[in-house]
């Protein structure tokens, strides 16, 4: 059986008091709950998860899921320093580390000095999950239809998307998510001559995404690449637009363009050579070479499927939790 506890930030205090505050929280929770494993997911929960499972003496589980890792010569600010060195300093003293994938596993090892390669959990999202009838859908769903879904982010090259959209002129571009710049692209694609067929959905429902980008027919990746985290990202994107059956258009680093290309379902293009134009060309090819993109996906969710990388998670999980047991109690075959 599985217990569900929820511990939720304090909004009314200043962020460094309530995530202080929501640590000790988790401390004092872990203790009455006493689990067989300690798993901090990201790097705001690796600090505390160390030291809750330092504390009842259990084996604990760093599940990276940023890069932290500044490049030579890259300055941080102090927040960034912080959670650097909490990263490195819990990274360690994990019984196991869990990287996205082997380039940043590799990065950790050298970076942080780890005895061990991290394991590698890629970002496969689980799709089997059924979804519902979506409550929001685009204004013309039988329209061909770009999509991104995500981050509003203007950092990550997101303004290209709706800049491109000039030169597409039977095309609509559906923006799903909220971030801290959704205004300012809102504002932005207002005063663009296309700015009719560009719409915004908001923050949907998890369950309502698949439903919303099945009305679709490209979706769209970007990350500017400025860190080790977005060269070397690994975007839940790919696997996401591929279940519902659309074709990516990717901007970013080489990394994230081989990754496309190799996949066979969609285009990439360098961030460098990354202009309105030039996106807009590969929505265009992408477009041609649609029906063959589309039909490879199925083939490529069965390479790349959440329940090959489940067995690699739950094999060094199990295997933390039959050591501890075996500490306890050297009687445990």
């Amino acid at each position: 059986t599985t217990e569900i506890y929820t511990l939720s930030l304090h909004d009314a205090l200043p962020i460094c008091v309530a995530l202080m505050y929501f640590w000790l929280r988790f401390v004092w929770a872990a203790h009455s709950i006493l689990p067989s494993v300690i798993y901090g997911h990201d790097y705001f929960m690796a600090f505390p998860a160390w030291i809750a499972a330092r504390l009842l003496g259990r084996p604990f589980v760093y599940d990276a899921h940023e890069l932290l890792v500044p490049m030579p010569g890259q300055r941080i600010n102090w927040r960034d320093r912080f959670f650097y060195y909490c990263d490195r300093f819990t990274a360690r003293r994990a019984n196991l580390v869990i990287a996205a994938n082997s380039e940043r596993a590799r990065i950790m090892r050298e970076a942080y000095g780890l005895g061990a390669l991290p394991a590698v959990v890629r970002n496969i999202p689980d799709l089997e999950i059924a979804g519902c009838e979506a409550t929001r859908k685009p204004a013309h769903p039988t329209r061909f239809t770009c999509v991104y879904q995500g981050d509003i982010n203007l950092i990550r090259g997101l303004a290209l998307f709706v800049e491109m959209m000039q030169y597409l002129p039977d095309i609509h571009l559906v923006v799903i998510g909220a971030g801290p710049h959704l205004e300012n692209l809102k504002k932005l694609a207002s005063q663009s001559s296309a700015s009719g067929r560009i719409e915004f959905l908001g923050k949907v429902p998890r369950a309502e995404l698949q439903p919303i980008l099945q009305t679709c027919h490209i979706g769209l990746i970007t990350y500017a690449p400025t860190d080790l985290n977005t060269i070397y990202c690994a975007p839940n994107k790919l696997y996401e637009y591929a279940h519902a059956g659309l074709p990516t258009v990717a901007t970013g680093s080489q990394y994230l363009c081989s990754m496309v290309r190799e996949s066979g379902i969609g285009v990439g293009l360098p961030f460098d050579m990354a202009t309105p134009q030039a996106l807009a060309e590969c929505v265009r090819t992408t477009q041609a070479l649609w029906a063959e993109f589309r039909g490879r996906c199925a083939a490529f969710l069965n390479a790349n499927s959440w329940a090959s990388e489940a067995l690699v998670l739950c094999d060094r999980v199990s295997q933390l939790s039959c050591d501890e047991r075996q500490a306890v109690n050297p009687a445990v075959n």
